[in-house]
Parts: C-alpha cells; sequence; structure tokens
C-alpha cells in the first residue's frame, strides 16, 4: 500500500508539473501573439503614413487633357524628368494640354510684331504634316522682348495663337508654321514682289509685248515678302519678268 500511495504521490507531482510548464507556454505564447499584433500593428501605421505621404505628394491638375514632360537642366544638358529626379520649386517639368484647345507659341521679330494685333486671323500648318490647315488667331502678344541668341541688340516677342478645330495627329510638341493676316482687301491685282522696282522713286514692271518686255510704270499698294499689290498701270493677266532690279 505504501509503495502505490508514494507512485500516486509521484503521478500527481509530474502531474502538477506539467500543468505548471503548460501554462507557462501558453503565457510565452500569448506574449509572442502579442509582440507580433504590435509589430502587425506598427507596420500598419506606417503603411497608412506612406500612403498619406504619398497622397500630398500627388498633384492633380484642374483640367483634363495630355501630360507633356517639359525639359529640365541635368548637369551640362537638358533631359526629360524620371522617376527619382529632384525638381526645385518654381520650376517646371510638365504641361498639361486640352487636345481640344490648342495654342501655337512662337516668337516673332521685333521688326514685325509691330504689325500683329490680338484677333487677327491665322493659318496654322504642321511641318509633320503639311496636308493639314488649321485655321487660327493670335491670342496673346508678349509686352517684354526676349534677347535674340544670335545678337543681344535684336529682340523677340513671343506670341501664341489659338487653333480652332481639332485632329487626331494634332499632338503636342509638334512644330508649325503660321500665316497671320494682316491686311484683307479683296478683288486687289498682284504681282510677284520681285517683279517690281524702283527707280527715283517710282515704282516699274517689265509687260511682255509680243517677243520682247517693255518697262511700264506702276502705282502700287501694300506689300509682304512674296507680293505687291498693283492698283495701275497693268491690266489684269499680263505676263510680268521676275527677277528684274531694273
Amino acid at each position: 500500500i505504501e509503495k502505490n500511495q508514494l507512485n500516486l504521490d509521484e503521478a500527481r507531482a509530474r502531474l502538477q508539473q506539467v500543468r505548471e510548464t503548460n501554462e507557462l507556454k501558453r503565457r510565452a505564447a500569448k506574449a509572442e501573439i502579442r509582440v507580433l499584433e504590435i509589430q502587425r500593428d506598427r507596420a500598419l501605421n506606417a503603411a497608412r503614413h506612406a500612403e498619406q505621404n504619398s497622397e500630398k505628394m500627388a498633384i492633380r491638375a484642374a483640367i483634363d487633357g495630355i501630360v507633356v514632360f517639359s525639359q529640365i537642366w541635368k548637369g551640362n544638358q537638358l533631359a526629360d524628368v524620371q522617376e527619382g529626379d529632384e525638381v526645385r520649386a518654381g520650376i517646371p517639368f510638365l504641361q498639361v494640354v486640352n487636345p481640344a484647345a490648342m495654342q501655337v507659341r512662337a516668337r516673332v521679330n521685333q521688326a514685325d510684331v509691330s504689325q500683329l494685333r490680338t484677333g487677327q486671323k491665322a493659318t496654322v500648318r504642321l511641318d509633320a504634316y503639311p496636308d493639314l490647315v488649321f485655321p487660327g488667331t493670335v491670342d496673346q502678344i508678349a509686352s517684354i522682348g526676349i534677347t535674340s541668341g544670335r545678337s543681344d541688340k535684336i529682340r523677340t516677342f513671343q506670341v501664341r495663337f489659338m487653333i480652332q478645330g481639332s485632329e487626331a495627329r494634332l499632338t503636342p510638341d509638334l512644330s508649325a508654321a503660321v500665316d497671320v493676316e494682316l491686311e484683307r482687301r479683296p478683288g486687289v491685282l498682284l504681282a510677284p514682289s520681285d517683279a517690281v522696282f524702283s527707280e527715283n522713286e517710282q515704282s516699274f514692271v517689265r509687260v511682255k509685248n509680243g517677243g520682247n518686255y517693255e518697262k511700264r510704270a506702276v502705282k502700287t499698294g501694300p506689300m509682304n515678302d512674296t507680293d505687291v499689290v498693283i492698283e495701275s498701270g497693268v491690266e489684269p493677266g499680263a505676263v510680268v519678268l521676275r527677277g528684274v532690279k531694273t
């Protein structure tokens, strides 16, 4: 009987030890779980903080359109902005362009800018697509000139033209040519500018008469780089000699 009692006491002691060991293991497991929960919460807070910072860094345009990146100086050369680049305050690195309201920016020589007025009609042609022609208007003329790269004595003025209409091929960052209508005179007689020459403040042209060209005095009106208005002296349809000086 004493032997059985001793075995019983030993078994009870072992049971108590196992129970205490299991309790310690459960507490240790709970502590490890709590540590993992704290680490999880810290990671979630860091993720939320990063998301909030990314939202604050996001730039939202006030209008819909196409994003066009501008080149910035990187070292000694111009290059496009890329992810990870640092951009100083006040340095434009992109534009948002509305495809339905495209514009052309051009520099006009100081000798010609005085002839431009806002609202004047213009014709816009794209260098990449010669078949595309768009009507336009002079929208804005800069009041301060910019020094030319060729000479510090020559100034150019920034002029903005509004393009009327749209087309799928009309995309940002294309080069264009603009012809501005300075004055309209319907029904006038035009002659090539290189067919008109002057002598003693009188204008002349050489008109074909049979096999020869005879010299005729003419009265001229407004002119541009290519044509001269002939107010009198030559009848419509006359053939004139071009490239003459006297």
